[in-house]
């Protein structure tokens, strides 16, 4: 398929769909591992619609399994009592030339698990789930450990108003002296090491102390 034209497969029934006892839809895909994002569009009637997105990141035939409730609104107010039209298409920003296929849709009423199943969970909440640990990860994890080796902070309140200080102001100054000694620029890869360093050096410092006594 090339975008722009024939870049979707679709079903469109003659009479709408009554999908809600269903909970699940079921079909076989051919993963190419091209990383491109693969859109399920489902218009329930036309004009309102779910939508689903995956990603081609394996190779050979997988069963999907995607519960109906992972689908997300997003056009008009869509019911399951009344589906349409079904499409698979890859997204805009997954722009893709070759060939794909789909095999043997069904819905189904209840999880049938068989080996190798590919279980889908929504990229909004995995995206919602990412954001939400990077968040506890820059403002809260690396003020525990100094608040806790450092300051010997003693009670809820208090060691959790001081992790958030903490964190914020070390991750601010660490990132600024890195960026001014060293010129590095702040990227993925560089935010995960800094995060990493200011947390683990507490207690690395006051395990290595304890060690030295120790020996002493």
């Amino acid at each position: 398929t090339e975008r722009g034209q024939n870049d979707f497969i679709y079903h469109a029934y003659d009479t709408p769909q009554d999908w809600g006892e269903k909970d699940l839809l079921i079909f076989y895909w051919f993963g190419t591992g091209s990383g491109k994002r693969i859109e399920i569009l489902v218009y329930a009637p036309e004009g309102t619609r779910f939508d689903f997105i995956f990603k081609d990141d394996f190779a050979g035939w997988k069963r999907m399994v995607v519960p109906l409730d992972s689908f997300i609104v997003r056009e008009g107010n869509p019911s399951w009592s009344s589906v349409k039209t079904i499409f698979l298409r890859f997204t805009i920003d997954s722009p893709y030339t070759g060939t794909f296929y789909l095999d043997r849709l069904v819905l189904d009423v209840a999880p049938k698990e068989e080996e190798g199943d590919v279980k889908l969970m929504s990229e909004d909440f995995q995206t919602f789930v990412g954001i939400l640990l990077s968040f506890f990860a820059v403002t809260f994890l690396p003020g525990v450990t100094w608040a806790l080796f450092v300051f010997r902070a003693r009670g809820w309140i208090k060691l959790i108003a001081l992790s958030f200080g903490l964190s914020l102001s070390l991750v601010f100054l660490t990132t600024f002296l890195l960026n001014l000694a060293l010129g590095l620029t702040i990227s993925k890869v560089s935010a995960i090491f800094t995060v990493a360093f200011i947390t683990v050096l507490p207690p690395a410092l006051h395990y290595f102390r304890k060690i030295t006594k120790g020996s002493s």
